[in-house]
């Protein structure tokens, strides 16, 4: 999935409460733009997932380039 949106994601592997069972929870933060070639990609890969969106209020662009998103400028404009 990472390959088909050229970005990177963090899998978080979370156990649920009722279901008791583990379920893979993949988180990424993109821009609304992004989302409409985001949202494909994830129903092709699971038809059922439940996809939550949330607005980002502010991001540091100096912490965005400590951890080697080297595109973050370009980002932060789009």
């Amino acid at each position: 999935m990472s390959d088909s949106l050229h970005q990177g994601l963090t899998l978080i592997y979370a156990h649920g409460f009722c279901s008791k069972k583990e379920n893979p929870i993949i988180y990424l933060i993109c821009t609304p733009r992004q989302m409409a070639s985001v949202i494909p990609v994830i129903k092709k890969i699971d038809a059922n997932a439940l996809i939550v969106s949330d607005s980002v209020r502010s991001v540091r662009v100096a912490e965005l380039y400590r951890v080697g998103y080297h595109s973050a400028r370009k980002w932060w404009y789009e």
